[in-house]
């Protein structure tokens, strides 16, 4: 077959687990057959292959396909039984002579070099003797009791579910410590420990086995999901601090080119996150509005910076080319597409309310709420601080001028609760 893997299960299964394989369709089992085989003699553990219902011939050829076959069949490493050899050798399928059985192949094996012995056998035949059913519960259950963990013994039950009732099947799956699913081995939780059935109290056994699973299942999950959560707050710790770094690194970048700038934006955000939080923004928006606040004059780093640090007034092409930082801060976080939001604040802190502002001109609500916010701080700082061409305003003037532009180039109601609740 082609496309098999040479082995699914390599470091999951060992010498001593107990499995079963349910299937419908033999095609659907060949790969997981395959991958079993593969994972025992790769682990040194002679194999017996007992046919049934399953094609052996499709089994055969995948072995083929992966160099596993002719090699391990002349070392008699491999070798395949039809199931009147192996089970019913007396002309009946007898439970205590099978398991008899199984012990002496495995103590062979161990006296020919092997770690131990794997065995897959095809069980759903039984069903055509009478009893035929209880004979399989009862030779499942006493090579659980007698045979795992007490000798070097790993098996792979192959049922064929069209055969079995649902009655049947559940309790053929409360006979197995490990179920495979599409390929995967997993711990069953529904298995039923022999003793249950050698007193036969089976439903004693089953609630007690059941309740015990949920609680270790429930505990399992619950450390599992602490362990996720440390994880995830672990992630977002790194990835927060990696966003801090970056930005102060930009800001820090900022600082070497224009002092002035750098220690400006630092005080338009903490006034910001004031007012956010004046404005009953959420932890996350406020968080926005200050990263926000922080990086707005990022575009300035395009202009040169003797414009920015010039004493005298600025000609009209100089001031044009500082009026297109917002762009190039906009234009420069709109390489993420996570940013684009921030970049939209960037591009409009320098709007007017009454829509005289620039780089769009747009006015009242069409400026976004945080570009309104930040463009109130901005001005607040850029008027108490000194400037390259002029000393700090004092804080009463700046607040008249704040009041002096409400309507004009400030949201109004912004500005009110930024001198009545911020400052």
């Amino acid at each position: 077959m082609n496309g098999v893997s040479e082995s699914r299960f390599n470091g999951i299964i060992e010498l001593g687990d107990h499995l079963v394989l349910l299937y419908e369709s033999e095609s659907n089992i060949t790969e997981t057959v395959v991958s079993y085989i593969t994972n025992s003699l790769k682990n040194n553990h002679k194999f017996i292959y007992i046919s049934g219902d399953t094609d052996t011939l499709m089994i055969i050829n995948s072995l083929k396909q992966l160099n596993l076959y002719n090699s391990f069949v002349e070392s008699n490493q491999l070798l395949f039984l039809d199931k009147k050899d192996a089970y019913s050798k007396s002309g009946k399928f007898n439970p205590d002579k099978m398991k008899d059985l199984l012990i002496e192949l495995a103590i062979d094996a161990q006296k020919e070099g092997y770690e131990g012995l794997a065995i897959s056998g095809e069980l759903s035949w039984v069903l055509d003797y009478d009893e035929g059913f209880d004979l399989i519960n009862e030779y499942e259950w006493k090579i659980n009791s007698e045979v795992f963990g007490r000798y070097p013994v790993t098996a792979l039950c192959r049922y064929n579910m069209d055969k079995f009732t649902d009655e049947m099947i559940i309790n053929v799956i409360q006979l197995h410590p490990f179920l495979i699913i599409n390929n995967k081995v997993y711990e069953n939780p529904f298995y039923i420990p022999a003793i249950a059935y050698e007193t036969n109290d089976i439903a004693k056994y089953q609630v007690k086995t059941w309740l015990e699973n949920i609680v270790n299942f429930s505990s399992v999950k619950s450390e599992f999901n602490e362990r996720l959560q440390e994880k995830e707050d672990a992630y977002e710790y790194i990835k927060n601090e990696l966003v801090n770094e970056i930005i102060y690194s930009m800001i820090g970048l900022l600082e070497l080119h224009n002092e002035y700038t750098s220690n400006h934006s630092e005080n338009v955000a903490k006034l910001a996150r004031k007012l956010a939080q004046a404005m009953g923004f959420s932890r996350e928006k406020e968080t926005i509005v200050y990263y926000t606040a922080l990086i707005h004059d990022i575009g300035k780093i395009k202009v040169p910076a003797e414009y920015l640090d010039k004493t005298t007034s600025l000609t009209f092409e100089e001031y044009n080319l500082i009026k297109k930082h917002p762009e190039w801060g906009a234009q420069a976080l709109n390489h993420s597409g996570n940013l684009d939001e921030v970049a939209k604040y960037i591009l409009h802190h320098h709007e007017f309310y009454d829509g005289n502002g620039y780089p769009d001109q747009i006015s009242k609500e069409e400026i976004p709420l945080v570009s309104r916010m930040i463009s109130v701080c901005d001005a607040y700082d850029a008027m108490t601080n000194d400037r390259p061409y002029r000393n700090a305003y004092t804080k009463g003037y700046a607040i008249q001028e704040l009041m002096r532009c409400k309507g004009k180039q400030f949201d109004p109601n912004i500005v009110d609760i930024f001198i009545d609740n911020v400052l």
